[in-house]
């Protein structure tokens, strides 16, 4: 089957539904934390404007709130026709069906942290300290969650 034979089997995707919700952000796979310093620095970019973590399928992802420079007020890709692939293949998933923001598979997430104290709130509850926090003081804030 040729590519174009593929393209044109493939369903549509209705990113009007969403209004371009793919296109205000992006998120980048970084390592799963496993020292006090690694959690520390989970804490360092979440302390940041704008920035969020989430954890999917057990791996760990930053996400930077940021719209794309080419997504216009109506939702629409300003650049649609020479796009970068990234953006091309978003959308579906590995068998070939839709997973995007204008349907209900795209933000299916087993954490999402929106600020720091989401994210201290879990790593209490899964008792990880992190850096510059002395047992004693991290002892305080398990007993109080």
């Amino acid at each position: 089957m040729s590519e174009n034979d593929s393209q044109q089997k493939q369903p549509v995707l209705n990113c009007h539904v969403c209004g371009g919700q793919c296109c205000r952000y992006f998120a980048l796979q970084i390592d799963k934390p496993r020292s006090a310093e690694d959690y520390d620095h989970l804490r360092w970019y979440i302390a940041h404007r704008d920035v969020a973590l989430f954890i999917e399928d057990k791996e760990w992802y930053l996400q930077v709130n940021n719209k794309c420079d080419f997504l216009s007020n109506e939702g629409k890709c300003g650049m649609y026709h020479n796009r970068p692939k990234i953006c091309r293949d978003y959308g579906w998933d590995e068998s070939g069906e839709t997973e995007c923001h204008g349907n209900t598979g795209a933000n299916d997430h087993e954490h999402f942290f929106a600020n720091l104290a989401a994210l201290e709130t879990y790593l209490i509850q899964k008792g990880k300290r992190w850096s510059g926090i002395s047992k004693e003081e991290f002892a305080a804030l398990r007993t109080k969650n």
